[in-house]
């Protein structure tokens, strides 16, 4: 490989050394960066409100908010269910340094950046070239997506982390002979790891049987394991998804609306289930498979979602204009210029991203919902790149593709903290929420009226004292959970009440909460008794004349 690297002019190699601690600067930079304003920007969205109050309560009571104590899968706030896998993992963290956004998306950050020092060992050692190593590394640490989802904590966002880790150990342990144990200990991480998938995103579930199958005949060719090795890791997979499945059957098939226990673990009711982030099975599906596919192309190309907390257009996932590298990557004959080791890791990244096309067909398009096609995608993209830096012996062709690639990514982090973005002056900051709070318990006889109760109560959650199971319930108004048409607050939390009962139930000694904006019209109804900042908008506490 050195010959090959020193034939077609990939770097001199005196350079090789610089380029290596060019790699390691920069992972330490992007480490850094990545922890730059962290419990700030983002601001707030109630999908991560939720999944907090979820990992606050794990961390103070041993419970989740509707009282499990070692849930499947979460009931969350509505019953539409959200993944337990990062909130277990985070819990330990949030009860040694207590609750902020910090320690709360600490592990989302530490995660990301493993798995890219994870990528960036795996390609340097087996492929040993320098600059093929590196510009995968870049191309995984320019993605918007990598940064956007690194930084925030959404619970499907966790899953294809950890299976890129799976697939990480498994790298590992083919480049061990046989029967020796260090090879075992990367196969059976690998097997937890795939299995730990399924308990952070529920697509995994369309997914990983795909991508298992795939790799078992692909497996049959390359003859990489062993029959025992494929016994025991299946067994491992299986026996760890066993609650998973069981949960799964329950929720899909039976529909129970009362929790279960099953070896020792809860099962929740979903009454609001997951599969409305599937496509219309019932008329002309084949229509809506193909509009389906047609959209998510078309969020790949525009570069966004339109969703602005997961994208910030046009800069998508990774950068459109660089997406027709990740077909020249995934294409490439690669026989002709790696040896067998590396065509093993670009091997599992193609059957990891032709594993999709079940989701591509049935789940509806956005980042999220895609996402474990994003990070075979920059793979590739870096791959494709290196390709083209490698048939070329010109220093500033090289120079240039990788600088389109860093001056793309500073446009976009300038963009990012940017008062003109969503990461930065949209959604609800938590020390919003903790002045209101805080001039709530100044006057506890007294109630806040704000509108969308029943959305915005995990916000107030959040920063109020945590709660145990039986207060939230005697806060909510006794609320009954998975029975109820309407789980979660509707009119009252705490001190919290719907601003569209104001007219009928509030009194003169009740706030409520308006627009600064529209207090001006109705001076002669309210006085302004306190000026806040709310969801990045100027707001009133006001108060009946």
């Amino acid at each position: 490989m050195a010959v090959l690297g020193k034939k077609i002019g990939i770097v001199g190699k005196n350079k090789v050394l610089w380029l290596k601690w060019v790699s390691f600067g920069l992972i330490l930079v992007y480490g850094m960066a990545m922890f730059y304003r962290l419990g700030t920007v983002p601001s707030l969205y109630v999908d991560e409100s939720n999944y907090a109050n979820e990992v606050i309560s794990l961390a103070k009571f041993g419970t989740d908010i509707h009282g499990f104590h070692h849930p499947v899968y979460f009931g969350s706030v509505w019953g539409q269910g959200q993944s337990v896998l990062y909130a277990t993992l985070v819990t330990p963290i949030v009860k040694l340094f207590g609750f902020s956004m910090t320690s709360f998306r600490s592990l989302m950050v530490m995660t990301t950046l493993a798995m890219l020092i994870g990528v960036y060992v795996i390609v340097r050692r087996i492929s040993k070239n320098e600059l093929v190593a590196f510009v995968v590394l870049a191309a995984f640490i320019t993605s918007p997506w990598i940064w956007i989802s690194g930084r925030w904590v959404l619970d499907a966002n966790y899953g294809p982390l950890m299976f890129t880790i799976a697939l990480l150990f498994m790298l590992a342990a083919l480049q061990i002979n046989n029967g020796k144990t260090l090879r075992w200990f990367f196969i059976v991480l690998s097997a937890v790891a795939i299995a730990l998938t399924v308990y952070g995103y529920l697509a995994s579930w369309i997914y990983l049987p795909v991508f298992l199958g795939i790799l078992f005949f692909w497996n049959r060719r390359r003859a990489n394991l062993s029959v025992v090795e494929i016994i025991v890791s299946g067994i491992i997979i299986m026996v760890l998804s066993v609650p998973a499945i069981y949960f799964a059957i329950q929720v899909n098939v039976f529909h129970i609306t009362t929790a279960k226990t099953f070896l020792g673990l809860d099962i929740p009711p979903l009454p609001r289930n997951r599969a409305g982030s599937l496509i219309n099975f019932k008329h002309n599906v084949l229509n809506h498979v193909v509009m389906n596919v047609v959209h998510g192309i078309e969020d790949y190309i525009l570069g966004s979602d339109k969703l602005p907390w997961n994208s910030a257009a046009p800069f998508g996932v990774v950068f459109p204009w660089f997406l027709p590298f990740a077909i020249v990557g995934f294409s490439t004959k690669w026989r002709a210029v790696f040896e067998k080791q590396f065509l093993d890791v670009v091997s599992l990244f193609r059957i990891a991203l032709v594993a999709n096309l079940p989701i591509i067909l049935i789940v509806k398009p956005n980042y999220n919902h895609w996402n474990f096609l994003n990070i075979p995608m920059m793979f590739f993209v870096g791959l494709g790149l290196a390709r083209i830096l490698m048939e070329t012996n010109s220093r500033n062709v090289r120079l240039g593709f990788l600088s389109v690639l860093f001056v793309s990514f500073f446009v976009f982090l300038s963009f990012y903290f940017s008062p003109k973005s969503y990461f930065e002056n949209q959604g609800v900051q938590y020390s919003e929420v903790k002045v209101i709070d805080k001039f709530m318990q100044l006057h506890p006889k007294s109630h806040l009226y704000a509108l969308g109760l029943s959305y915005n109560a995990s916000y107030w959650r959040l920063a109020e004292k945590p709660v145990d199971h039986e207060r939230y319930l005697k806060l909510a108004n006794n609320y009954p959970e998975f029975k109820a048409k309407k789980m979660g607050p509707q009119h009252q939390y705490g001190y919290l009440r719907d601003a569209m009962d104001f007219g009928e139930k509030g009194t003169k000694r009740d706030y409520i909460l308006i627009p600064k904006n529209e207090y001006g019209s109705q001076k002669t109804i309210y006085s302004d008794e306190k000026n806040i900042v709310f969801s990045h908008e100027p707001y009133v506490i006001a108060k009946l004349k």
